[in-house]
Parts: C-alpha cells; structure tokens; sequence
C-alpha cells in the first residue's frame, strides 16, 4: 500500500478490487448508416457497449435533369448516411448547328455567312474572295502593236500590249515590163504600216554574139546575167548563187557576195560573205 494511504480511501480500494478483470474482447455488432456499434466483452463475462460515428462520404453523382435547351445539365449527389442529398448544375457549351451562306454582294467579291448556334442565337461573318479573270479580249491592232484587254470579276480593266515582229506582208510590183533595157520597180510593204521599201532591178539588154562574163559573173548560157538575189533573210549554205553574185537580204539590210559555189558535191554548197554594208530603205 503506498505511504499516506488511507484505510478510509474507498476509491483505492476499490480499483484493488476491480483489478482482476481485463477486456477479454471488442467486436463490431451493428451499423445504421454512418454510426457502427461495438461490444466490448470482458473476463468476468460482463460487456458493455460504445457507438462511432463514420464521416459522411458521397455514395452516387446522377444526371438527374436536361434543360429544355441542351445546354444545362443538373446532377444530383447522395451521401453515404442515405438521408443527405444536393444538386448542382453544369452549363455545356454552345454548339454550332448549322452555317449557311445567306448572301453575296453585287459585285461577287463578298459572302455573307450566318452562324446559327445549338440556344437558338446566330451571328454572321464576311468573305472576302479573291479577284478574277472574267474573260480576255482582243488582239486590237496597230501597226506591229497587239493591244489585249483583260477583263476582271469586280468589273475592272487592264490592256497589255504585244509588240509583234516586223515582216513583210507583200510585194507589189509598180512598173514592171521585164524588157531588156528597163528597170522594173516593186514596191516592199511591211506588216507596220511603214513606208514601202522601192526595189529597182535593172534588165540586161540582150547582146549581140557571146558574152562571158558581166562584173566577174558568167552568163548563163544565152547570154543574160543574174546579179543580183533579194531574200527575206541571210544566205545559207543552200542557198543558189554564182562566184562574185550579189544577194540583198530585206529584212536586215544587209549585202552579200557569194564568194564560192561548189556544184561538183552533193548537195551543192555556196558561201556569202557579208559586205558589213548596210543598204537602208
């Protein structure tokens, strides 16, 4: 017994006397909602009980409402003590349920669109569409100059000119008898308009006997003599002529001089040599 103890203390006593029983047990003997119920058994065979109370805890979410609309969703949240309960709402987004294209301006280069949205709201927007050809008019000519008019969707205008290579487009003879002894005359017109270019040949008069050679030129058999050719281009290769013969090219002017004509291979080959003279018109 410990010092200062009193024979009159009832409550040691007592605890001395209740010393011998111990917790022989505890066991889970009910549930009712969030509060179990436990037993706990002792040595002397008595019990005795005691209540926890668990956290309240969500059993279920439901979607439990659909606006009329589509866009707001309300669920409902029941709890584990099966009495409580709660809502709350969740607003979907606004979906787009259709896009038409509801106009065009007068002149085709903007479109109107209309957005009509899943409340039932709508809003527009606007394309800008690119410019276009429409259609390419002409040539309009004049002289060597083509003009071409380009046409566009908006309604404008652009030309473009074209400037064509200078050729001739005919030749017209202006006095021309082919007698011996006279200068025939032609005139050499041009596709722009530019002034004829006059081309005098002169006829050899026929001689009387042989004769062999005029200017270094042979004859050619009867008596006549070939000095000059006109073309529309520079000589070539191919291109027939006589040793020491003139060729006048047109189109730039421009005298030869056959220089050589070799009949004796196959196919003939004759060679011209510029003058560097240029004869203008």
């Amino acid at each position: 017994m410990p010092a200062n103890t009193s024979l009159n203390n009832t409550d040691y006593w007592k605890l001395i006397a209740e010393k011998g029983t111990s917790i022989s047990g505890v066991r889970k003997t009910g549930t009712n909602a969030l509060t179990d119920t436990y037993t706990i058994d002792f040595t002397n065979g008595t019990n005795t009980t005691f209540n926890v109370k668990n956290g309240n805890s969500i059993s279920t979410i439901t979607k439990t409402e659909t606006s009329a609309d589509g866009l707001t969703d309300t669920y409902t949240i029941n709890f584990t003590d099966q009495e409580t309960t709660a809502t709350f709402q969740v607003k979907n987004g606004n979906g787009i349920a259709s896009i038409t294209k509801t106009g065009t301006s007068a002149d085709g280069l903007i479109d109107t669109y209309t957005i009509t949205f899943e409340d039932g709201t709508s809003t527009t927007f606007y394309v800008n569409n690119g410019v276009g050809i429409s259609s390419i008019t002409g040539p309009v000519s004049n002289g060597l100059t083509d003009t071409y008019t380009i046409n566009f969707t908006n309604g404008a205008h652009k030309s473009f000119n074209i400037q064509n290579a200078k050729s001739i487009s005919s030749i017209t003879p202006v006095d021309v008898t082919g007698e011996s002894g006279h200068t025939d005359t032609y005139d050499i017109n041009f596709n722009d308009d530019s002034t004829p270019f006059r081309l005098e040949i002169y006829n050899g008069r026929n001689g009387d006997g042989s004769v062999s050679t005029v200017d270094g030129i042979s004859s050619d058999g009867q008596g006549n003599v070939e000095t000059l050719i006109v073309g529309e281009g520079p000589p070539t290769t191919s291109t027939v002529g006589k040793f020491k013969q003139r060729y006048y090219d047109l189109t730039n002017k421009i005298l030869y001089i056959c220089t050589s004509a070799d009949t004796s291979s196959t196919p003939p080959v004759y060679t011209w040599q510029s003058t560097g003279v240029s004869v203008d018109n």
